[in-house]
């Protein structure tokens, strides 16, 4: 295999080195582990014999441990995942005669790792980190090959696919004693975990339905990996944090099936009963923030939906954006703990919060035994665009008829935390966070199962919640629960709605209920059945 060292169309132009070639005195096969296994490289294209180091005279000193079970695996799917080597593979499995020897290929790898396993005690934790002799010469025969570069290219797969299922034996160890996650050089690996999307499908495939299969253009190594992901850094700037779930509360939401989730909203507030500031400083852009609602008959309709929820004991509740002032929702707080059983989390709403100068629109979401507080804010600023129909409108839309109004909240914090539970990764965000690509990015890279929308908006069923409810259901089979503020007194607007890939948004339009997700789940087989 000649390898060189080049530039060209097919890599990223961040750096652009000469031409270099492997020395002829050695075996390429040889060569080509030690660059493969090089903590230095950047980027490789297998079927072209091409890579890029990070350092142009790099001599591949530096070598990743492939003794190592997770730091070998978070290797191949850093190889694999990269877009000229997916690509190859793909083009390669489409072919029937391929596929067949591809099969053969891997059910071999799968018999001798296997034994390795069995042989080796892998199957215990503690025996992974510094693997056997014949493990660690069996992967260098995978590396070691003379034949053609695509041959290798499936080669590598294969023990992808073969390391994959053996994390899969290890994955509640991995749980338990490592959070679901393990750091490599390459990335922290995540495990992979059992959601409400997987119960769903098999729900589907019960009743013998089909399933979209989504865009055949989006090919990722995530979607062909079942039991781990690796997650490199996050772009600069954002401090995303996991929390693992205790113990105690976790075992509340092991079985999908029992799942309730209550949520709380009113649909008798319009725009006109929130108090309001807005600073005109600059006419050309004029913020505005909220300081309260001049309505006593909505805080009687949230504490009555609040007394209706928990009489039904709820693993999970959620309140809209912009309905919950600060003071109830730490009232909320002390309810729901200390008169629900089952609760998991609770993201009891968001509100404009003034702190030393600044305003944030947060919110005080609590895990269920009321032990540990998070504030939940929102990283981007909603914009109302500027028009003249603003002229018949009320007293607060009729600022903004020539001149765009922002909302006036400090967005520095560029913060999300990740749940870790037994269901799944749990993350939850204030309304148009969700339609940001950053946060899609992050939603894709960190795999988040299930996702909290505290919402003001006219229907998020619709238009770009929709949109974006397909776009993360497609690359990372999240589940969506949107608790509404739709800000009018028209009791036919949307406060709820349940999203699982696959299916039509299943929308609620009364003012706060607990839903049973196995119910709900029955409910849209049968639409689907229906084709509603």
């Amino acid at each position: 295999m000649n390898l060189k060292f080049i530039f060209d169309g097919s890599f990223s132009k961040k750096k652009l080195w000469s031409v270099r070639k492997l020395n002829s005195s050695t075996k390429d096969s040889v060569d080509f582990l030690r660059i493969i296994n090089c903590k230095n490289l950047d980027e490789a294209n297998i079927n072209k014999g091409e890579y890029r180091c990070k350092f142009q005279e790099c001599t591949h000193d530096q070598q990743i441990d492939t003794n190592n079970l997770f730091e070998l695996s978070a290797n191949l799917y850093f190889i694999l995942a990269q877009k000229p080597n997916l690509d190859a593979l793909q083009e390669y499995l489409d072919k029937k005669q391929h596929r067949e020897a591809y099969d053969e290929n891997f059910d071999c790898f799968f018999e001798i790792w296997g034994d390795e396993i069995n042989k080796h005690d892998y199957d215990q934790l503690g025996n992974c980190w510094d693997m056997e002799d014949s493990s660690i010469e069996f992967i260098q025969k995978v590396f070691n090959t003379n034949r053609n570069k695509t041959d290798l290219l499936v080669g590598l797969y294969n023990l992808l696919r073969v390391l994959d299922y053996h994390i899969g034996l290890l994955k509640n160890l991995i749980i338990l004693s490592k959070g679901g996650k393990i750091d490599t050089f390459r990335g922290t690996l995540f495990i992979k975990k059992s959601s409400i999307n997987d119960y769903a499908i098999d729900r589907v495939q019960l009743e013998n339905l089909d399933m979209p299969e989504g865009d055949v253009n989006y090919n990722s190594i995530k979607s062909k990996v079942n039991n781990f992901f690796v997650s490199e850094e996050l772009g600069k700037g954002w401090n995303v944090e996991h929390f693992k779930l205790p113990n105690k509360i976790d075992r509340k939401i092991q079985d999908i099936s029992q799942l309730k989730i209550g949520y709380i909203s009113s649909s008798k507030v319009k725009i006109s009963d929130y108090e309001y500031e807005i600073d005109t400083n600059n006419p050309e852009k004029y913020l505005f923030s909220f300081n309260g609602i001049n309505n006593s008959e909505i805080y009687q309709d949230i504490n009555l939906g609040l007394q209706e929820v928990i009489k039904y004991d709820p693993h999970f509740i959620i309140l809209p954006e912009l309905l919950i002032p600060l003071p109830l929702q730490e009232k909320i707080v002390t309810a729901v703990t200390e008169r629900t059983s089952n609760l998991a989390l609770c993201f009891p709403g968001s509100f404009h919060v003034k702190e030393v100068n600044k305003i944030f629109n947060y919110s005080k979401a609590i895990i269920g035994n009321g032990d540990r507080n998070f504030n939940i804010y929102k990283n981007y600023r909603y914009k109302i665009a500027a028009s003249k129909s603003y002229e018949n409108k009320n007293d607060f839309l009729r600022h903004f008829c020539t001149v765009d109004g922002y909302e006036h909240i400090n967005t520095s914090q560029n913060k999300l935390i990740i749940f870790e539970t037994s269901i799944g990764r749990i993350a939850s965000l204030i309304c148009i966070d969700f339609l940001q690509s950053e946060i899609a990015h992050i939603v894709e890279e960190r795999h988040i199962d299930i996702i909290f929308v505290m919402a003001l908006t006219r229907n998020p069923s619709t238009g770009k919640f929709f949109r974006q409810m397909q776009v993360l259901g497609e690359k990372s089979g999240s589940t969506i629960f949107v608790c509404n503020n739709p800000a009018t007194n028209d009791e036919n607007k949307c406060t709820f709605v349940v999203y699982i890939p696959g299916f039509k948004p299943y929308i609620f339009i009364q003012g706060n209920g607990v839903i049973e997700l196995n119910s709900v789940i029955e409910k849209m087989i049968e639409n689907k059945k229906q084709n509603i």
